[in-house]
């Protein structure tokens, strides 16, 4: 199956370690494709994410609380139950 429709579509991905993309296997000095043409879909979703984050706030990832701090959990007791060690 060619894989390149899937990389103009979604964009393609690249791993720190090896310049190039994983499904194509276009390097980043040939004919690389950074973006797709479907990511304008993934950055309003985002957008429109963080707009529901501002009005009702974030959900914890421990009791799905929602709460309108910065970082993933709501309160210290969440924090110490998050974590895995």
């Amino acid at each position: 199956m060619n894989k390149r429709p899937r990389c103009e579509l979604f964009g393609c991905v690249c791993a720190e370690d090896y310049p190039a993309c994983h499904r194509c296997g276009a390097d980043l000095y040939e004919d690389f494709i950074q973006e797709g043409r479907l990511e304008f879909l993934f950055r309003a979703y985002w957008r429109a994410q963080k707009f529901v984050w501002r009005v009702t706030g974030k959900k914890c990832e421990v009791c799905q609380r929602r709460f309108w701090g910065r970082g993933r959990v709501c309160s210290d007791e969440c924090f110490e139950k998050w974590l895995p060690f």
